[in-house]
């Protein structure tokens, strides 16, 4: 079963070397994403997660569906940012645009970005 976490959570099993996985299109991510975060759609997650993702690594996910479906695909370590990109903004914590385009994460220590605002911002998950 995925473990709910807050962003105090998220913040410390980054910094152990969990994945962050962005599952919203990706147009979206390309628009706003938490620093850190990989684009892995939720229309294409069960295609994809096995080859880009180390299954006994953990992996944190904004969103209830892709933190199930993943567990489903033998993910061991699977958490879910409850409060997501939202809270994330809320607390005026950076959240960042990637500098070159494609799947790579941008950088999360130091990234100084102000909070950026996008179409994900009404919700936690889509089928993008």
């Amino acid at each position: 079963m995925p473990r709910n976490i807050d962003r105090d959570e998220v913040r410390r099993l980054v910094g152990e070397g969990a994945v962050l996985a962005e599952v919203l299109p990706a147009a979206e991510y390309e628009e706003d994403h938490l620093p850190g975060a990989i684009s892995l759609p939720l229309r294409r997650l069960e295609a994809e997660a096995l080859t880009l993702l180390d299954p006994t690594r953990p992996v944190i996910v904004y969103c209830w569906d892709a933190a199930w479906r993943l567990e489903s695909l033998g993910f061991t370590g699977v958490y879910d940012y409850v409060a997501g990109k939202l809270d994330w903004r809320r607390r005026a914590f950076p959240a960042r645009a990637p500098t070159m385009p494609g799947r790579g994460p941008s950088t999360w220590p130091g990234a100084t970005s102000p909070p950026a605002t996008s179409r994900s911002d009404s919700g936690r998950c889509a089928t993008g």
